[in-house]
This record gives C-alpha cells, sequence and structure tokens, in this order.
C-alpha cells in the first residue's frame, strides 16, 4: 500500500514525470491516459532547464486541452479552480522562467495573507 499523502514534492514530481506514464499504460483506458498524458508533457515542458518558444506554445496547448477535455471524461464537478489555474502556468513560465525556479505555492501563500486580516468569527 502506497499512499500518497505521506510523499514529497520531488517523489511527486518523479511519479509525474517519470514513472506514471509507463506504469498507468494499458490500466488506463485509452481516452484517459491520452488526457493524463498531456498534463504530464505540459508539465515535463514547464519543469525543463531551458524552454524555447514553441515548446512553451506546446505546453500552453496542452493545458488547453488538458482542461477543456476535464468536464467530458470526468463530470463538471472535476472542472475546479485548480484545474482552471493550469492553464496559467505558461504565462507564469514567461513571466519569472520554469517552474522549478520559484515556488508554484504562490496562491496557497496568498491564502495566508488574507487570513491574516480576518479575526473572530464573522
Amino acid at each position: 500500500y502506497y499512499c500518497f499523502y505521506y510523499t514529497v514534492a520531488s517523489e511527486h514530481r518523479s511519479w509525474l514525470l517519470y514513472f506514471s506514464l509507463p506504469v498507468l499504460h494499458g490500466i488506463l483506458p485509452d481516452p484517459y491516459f491520452t488526457h493524463y498524458s498531456l498534463l504530464v508533457e505540459a508539465m515535463h515542458i514547464l519543469l525543463s532547464e531551458s524552454i524555447s518558444t514553441a515548446s512553451l506554445l506546446s505546453a500552453e496547448r496542452y493545458l488547453h486541452l488538458f482542461c477543456q477535455n476535464m468536464a467530458t471524461l470526468y463530470g463538471d464537478d472535476a472542472c475546479t479552480m485548480n484545474s482552471h489555474l493550469l492553464k496559467h502556468l505558461p504565462d507564469c513560465v514567461r513571466n519569472w522562467g520554469p517552474l522549478w525556479a520559484y515556488s508554484c505555492f504562490s496562491f496557497e501563500s496568498m491564502n495566508g495573507h488574507l487570513k491574516a486580516h480576518f479575526h473572530g468569527t464573522r
């Protein structure tokens, strides 16, 4: 039994980029595997050492297709804010460089800043 809850970010990255596609091939039905492959390829590009403009456009296209097909494959409930935020990652790379070069937890960090302004039960 392997629990992702107790793994660290580098293990998640290794699973996503290197192990998940070979392991899941033949297990996931083809439409789901192809859909997941879009996410893996996009993240592989966005986490690269050097990213060309053409590669960045490919990652953007892959993430757009990934988000576009979420509802069809998984239902409307799967279309969360987190899935929408994936579409903004190419813009983050354009502005600040590859994802590995800075914190990807800016939204969670902002929640902490906002929470500090609220006190009591209201």
